[in-house]
């Protein structure tokens, strides 16, 4: 049977509507069988990049761990398997120095998050998981857009409350929140003139980093911290 024009709409029989409905879902079923699992192994690894045995690998160089960490943007993994087996296995001759290029030249940013079932103290000081974003991705996380250290959305922050109760981790955020990025020297600086230097000794501050960092809330252009598991 066809469609028939009549008038300003279309009619059909109901038997043949039918039988129309019934070719093209059988039609659709086919075009999705099932395949074995061996095609479905291949096609994972192909949108994954990992060449198979014998084959030359379609990733090379700073542009290819550029293209994975584009991939695999926001996935958080401890930082040894990034480099051990993630990729490795997608850029051929991977090393670091490859990785270190694109963070230290502002391309990709490094996140951190907690490691898995870790809370409270033990999540500040247990090494954590980070993931990587390109810069310019619309997923990356932003810096803070700091107002004056006592405006309401700084002194909204954890241990910022009041300056004269500030923690050493609550300076840190307030000295990154009214200066930027900076030398860890000049942290540990404006945090002593924020809480006294009898309580912000470098190791003091440091640990406060590392929370921050394990909380996702400060990152740096270098990847020792989370390569080292911390401090």
């Amino acid at each position: 049977g066809r469609l028939t024009r009549l008038g300003r709409g279309r009619w059909v029989d109901s038997g043949v509507l039918g039988r129309l409905r019934s070719r093209s879902l059988a039609r659709a079923r086919d075009a999705v069988r099932p395949v074995p699992s061996a095609a479905y192994a291949t096609l994972l690894l192909d949108r994954q990049g990992v060449p198979a045995v014998g084959e030359p690998a379609p990733l090379r160089g700073v542009d290819g761990v550029a293209q994975v960490i584009a991939q695999f943007e926001g996935t958080f993994l401890p930082a040894a398997q990034w480099e051990s087996t993630l990729l490795p296995t997608r850029v051929p001759g991977y090393r670091p120095s490859l990785l270190d290029e694109l963070i230290a030249s502002g391309e990709v940013v490094w996140v951190g998050a907690p490691a898995e079932g870790a809370a409270g103290a033990d999540a500040a000081s247990t090494p954590g998981r980070i993931a990587f974003f390109p810069t310019d991705s619309p997923l990356a996380p932003q810096p803070f857009a700091g107002q004056d250290a006592l405006g309401e959305e700084v002194s909204s922050m954890p241990g910022c409350a009041d300056e004269d109760e500030l923690t050493v981790a609550g300076a840190v955020r307030l000295v990154l929140a009214r200066q930027g990025a900076l030398p860890f020297a000049r942290i540990v600086e404006g945090v002593r003139r924020a809480v006294g230097e009898e309580r912000a000794g470098e190791r003091a501050v440091a640990e406060a980093l590392a929370a921050l960092a394990w909380a996702g809330e400060a990152t740096s252009d270098v990847l020792a911290f989370p390569r080292a598991g911390g401090l």
